[in-house]
This record gives C-alpha cells, sequence and structure tokens, in this order.
C-alpha cells in the first residue's frame, strides 16, 4: 500500500515539473533558478526510487532500500549487475565439469569405474578415470588413466601403471557434398623392454566413415599390418531415423556381423546382434533417465553350444555436474 500512495505521489511530482528524474538529475541550469523545481524534481526522484526499492523488496527481489546516486559517466550502477554475470559466469564455468560414474554387474562379478573432465585452457579438456582396481587394495596407480582432449581433434591416453599411451586425431571435410570422417588411432608403449619378444601385433588402425544424406553411412575400419578391414553400413530407417539397421562385413574373418536398434519415446531402445564367426545372439534394452543417468541390461546366447547358460549383464551410468 505505502509503495502504491509513493508511486501515485511520484508521478504528481513529475507532472508538476514536466520531466523525468533523469532530466531532473541531469539538468544542472535548474538548480539555481530559485523557483523550486530543483528541490522538487529531488523529492521526485527520491520517491520513485523508494517506491520502486519497496515494491521490489516485498517481493523478496532486492536488499532494504538505499540511497540511490545518479550514475556518472555510466560507471556508478554497473557494479551490482557485474557480480550478478560474474557469478553467472562462475556457475557456468563450474557446471563444465563433469563427474560420471558406472557400476557393471555380469552374473557373480561386479565392477565399478568412474570418470571426471574439467575444463582445460580453450577447448582443451582433462579427464581422469579409475576402475576398482585403483581402489580395491589401497589407492594405486592401477586402473588409472589420464586424458587430454580437444573434442574433434585429438586425444592423448595415458596408463602411469603401465605405462601405455594412445593417440587419437580425428578431422572431417566435405567431398564432392557428402561428410568425410577420418580417425588415426596408434597405441604404443613407454616402458622399457625387459627382454627381446616377438614384435606386438599391430596397434596402428585408421577409421573413415562416409555420411551420405542423413539415412546412410558407410564405415571402414582397418589396423595396419593386418591385411583386411571392417565394412560397415549404416542406414536409419523412417521419418524419425528411430529404427536402424547396421550389417558388418570383416574381411579377417569372412563373416558378417547384424545389428538392428529401435528407438522408442521415453529415451527406451531394444537392440539386436549376431555374430555369425561366433554365432553369438544378443540382446540389449537401455533407457535414458531425464536425470543424467542410463540403464541397460543386456543377455547373450551362445547358439554353437545350447548347454551354455545366456550371460546377463547389468549397468548403470549417471552423469553429474560439479
Amino acid at each position: 500500500m505505502e509503495s502504491a500512495v509513493g508511486f501515485i505521489l511520484s508521478r504528481q511530482l513529475l507532472a508538476r515539473v514536466g520531466r523525468s528524474p533523469t532530466a531532473a538529475r541531469r539538468s544542472p541550469r535548474k538548480h539555481d533558478d530559485g523557483d523550486g523545481d530543483s528541490s522538487d524534481a529531488k523529492a521526485a526522484v527520491r520517491i520513485w526510487t523508494k517506491a520502486e526499492e519497496e515494491e521490489d523488496r516485498g517481493r523478496g527481489r532486492v536488499q532494504p532500500f538505499q540511497d540511490k546516486k545518479a550514475p556518472e559517466g555510466g560507471g556508478g550502477g554497473g557494479g551490482g549487475d557485474g557480480g550478478g554475470d560474474s557469478e553467472e559466469r562462475h556457475g557456468r564455468r563450474r557446471g563444465e565439469m563433469k563427474a560420471t560414474l558406472k557400476g557393471r554387474f555380469e552374473g557373480d562379478k561386479a565392477t565399478a569405474a568412474t570418470t571426471l573432465a574439467v575444463p582445460a585452457a580453450g577447448d582443451l579438456r582433462l579427464k581422469a578415470s579409475a576402475t576398482e582396481a585403483a581402489f580395491s587394495n589401497g589407492p594405486s596407480l592401477r586402473g588409472l588413466t589420464l586424458t587430454l582432449e580437444k573434442p574433434g581433434a585429438f586425444l592423448v591416453d595415458l596408463k602411469p601403471h603401465t605405462k601405455d599411451v594412445r593417440f587419437q586425431f580425428m578431422n572431417s571435410a566435405l567431398v564432392l557434398d557428402k561428410r568425410v570422417s577420418l580417425t588415426y588411432t596408434h597405441s604404443t608403449s613407454l616402458a622399457p623392454a625387459a627382454a627381446p619378444a616377438a614384435a606386438p601385433p599391430s596397434r596402428t588402425a585408421l577409421d573413415c566413415a562416409v555420411t551420405f544424406g542423413a539415412a546412410n553411412k558407410v564405415s571402414f575400419s582397418h589396423a595396419l599390418g593386418s591385411g583386411g578391414c571392417r565394412v560397415k553400413y549404416t542406414y536409419a530407417h523412417g521419418a524419425d531415423r528411430l529404427t536402424t539397421i547396421e550389417p558388418v562385413f570383416d574381411t579377417n574373418k569372412n563373416a558378417w556381423e547384424f545389428a538392428v536398434t529401435k528407438k522408442f519415446e521415453g529415451g527406451v531402445a531394444v537392440k539386436g546382434t549376431y555374430h555369425a564367426s561366433t554365432k553369438l545372439l544378443g540382446l540389449e534394452w537401455t533407457r535414458d533417465s531425464k536425470s543424467g543417468g542410463s540403464f541397460k541390461i543386456a543377455t547373450s546366447f551362445d547358439l554353437s553350444d545350447q548347454s551354455k547358460a545366456p550371460k546377463l549383464i547389468a549397468e548403470s551410468t549417471w552423469n553429474y555436474e560439479i
């Protein structure tokens, strides 16, 4: 009620002086007129400002009223807003730090892993991943992986315990209006060789993917020295691309693999796979949670030996922003 009365009084005073509070504050010639306009304008400014403050305070938006001074040079009134912007920017920076927890249950065996990702300079990100091996017998470097990455450009993985390093470089370009993506991966070990041994298998791989519109993609994977490659064709069916069919041919094994995925409302997806070389049939059910997590239940059947019991796997993944 008081704020409404103050607002009405301020309007009446402003109507009498015939100008806005800003004009009253910025016009120096009226200060020495002696006609009372200057004092009336100052009173109008104070009543009008205080009415706004009291109204906002009643809504819980501001602190108790304090006298406002006219900004000089545009810098006087920006202090409070600048602090709010700083807090918003700090909040966004804090939101960029993410943690992931993953639990996996397979038969009578349970495993867990956690990943912490923090922003670095520019677009770089640092990640630290650890499995339960890092904590099972006290803190250790076993099961720890450190990663430096720039999404879509490169990443470097280092396992301090085994001194294994993995380099990966990614790039993409438009070729004849088709998106072509290339990935180069090389893994090596920095640990000195204890004794001469046979040459390890090739750990350098090249991956290429060509996208033909929104529904078709062809991928090639080749490990240097293997003498073969894997060719995968991906087809997304329907206007909403809810059904995906992925046949794969492995030239090394001279065998086919098939995968069919169907997506449903609510973040639910069902996937079926079949590996002709091992005669393994797999079924998988996944669901994405609105709270930032996902659940997966998978089972596999060995069709070559039906006496074997099917394997059952359950996974739960949770993502958090710190």
